[in-house]
């Protein structure tokens, strides 16, 4: 399965993140957590209904609540255990260093972006910024990444990315896994649902750029993507449902796997601005071939 193409236009100018002044695109981000997978330490707790998180935002065992009635059965929610940017795979204090590199041209920065955990693709697209003395300016990453894993309530505890269109449209991506499903070889998969719980720096400060699935590793092609802006506080969104597979065919394998989970990507709306994500819960539904017996 391949991988979805980054960009598409955006709705805004590029914003800056705060923390500093700088120059368009982006100032020096805060320092935070590092941008390693952490494992989620929360212990697991009882259920919530879909589209709401659960009591501790713990990641939460499976089991069938009948939602949809009939056969289908569903998990409830359930909190990833791992996050980290797709573009960066360094720390969030490796990330800080490239706006320390000197360049005259753009090319110039695209090595030390590499050699600190860049992918190619997320480097290339830097800028050599003019200043005094001409500067490396990457493109925006996610930061504070294990802000993801669990639920807060607040921005100041969720991952967050600057937005800016100074890079082009290269709009990096959170992505979530393990999330710890335990479906039964047997069951036939009917659905995912995502609730993602998100919120902007200010009023329409950002938008869904897209949601994807990811399967084995692999970010999907289709997307998912709400109209409107982001509040301003962190609120639940909920994408899919009992009957969208994502565009992909499914096995109880590839839903237990580590590395199935959401790609989640934000665009600017318009001028200076912040997407957070706080937490973004799967649900699963699924048949078994006993439920007719």
């Amino acid at each position: 399965m391949g991988g979805s193409a980054s960009g598409g236009d955006g709705p805004g100018a590029g914003g800056a993140p705060g923390g500093g002044g700088s120059a368009a695109g982006g100032a020096s981000p805060d320092g935070g957590t590092s941008n390693g997978a952490a494992s989620s330490g929360g212990a697991e707790s009882g259920g919530a209904d879909s589209g709401g998180a659960p009591s501790g935002g713990g990641r939460v065992g499976t089991g069938g609540d009948g939602a949809g009635g009939g056969c289908v059965e569903s998990t409830e929610p359930r909190a990833p255990g791992r996050a980290r940017s797709h573009g960066f795979s360094g720390t969030d204090s490796d990330y800080s260093k490239l706006y320390d590199d000197p360049c005259s041209v753009p090319s110039d920065c695209v090595a030390p972006c590499v050699e600190r955990g860049g992918t190619t693709e997320f480097c290339s697209t830097s800028i050599c910024q003019e200043s005094d003395t001409d500067y490396c300016l990457p493109p925006t990453k996610w930061r504070g990444v294990d802000g993801a894993l669990s639920e807060s309530g607040t921005i100041e505890s969720s991952a967050v990315t600057s937005l800016s269109l100074s890079n082009g449209n290269d709009h990096d991506r959170l992505i979530v896994d393990d999330f710890g499903f335990a479906i039964p070889d047997d069951a036939t998969i009917l659905g995912i649902s995502a609730t993602i719980h998100r919120a902007a720096g200010g009023p329409q400060e950002a938008s869904d750029h897209a949601v994807r699935i990811i399967k084995n590793g692999a970010i999907g092609e289709t997307k998912r993507e709400k109209q409107g802006y982001w509040p301003t506080t962190v609120t639940p969104e909920d994408y899919g449902g009992e009957t969208d597979l994502w565009g992909e065919t499914w096995t109880p394998a590839d839903i237990n796997a580590e590395s199935f989970g959401l790609a989640i990507a934000a665009l600017p709306a318009k001028g200076a601005g912040r997407a957070y994500v706080d937490v973004a819960y799967l649900r699963v539904h699924y048949q078994l071939p006993s439920c007719d017996e």
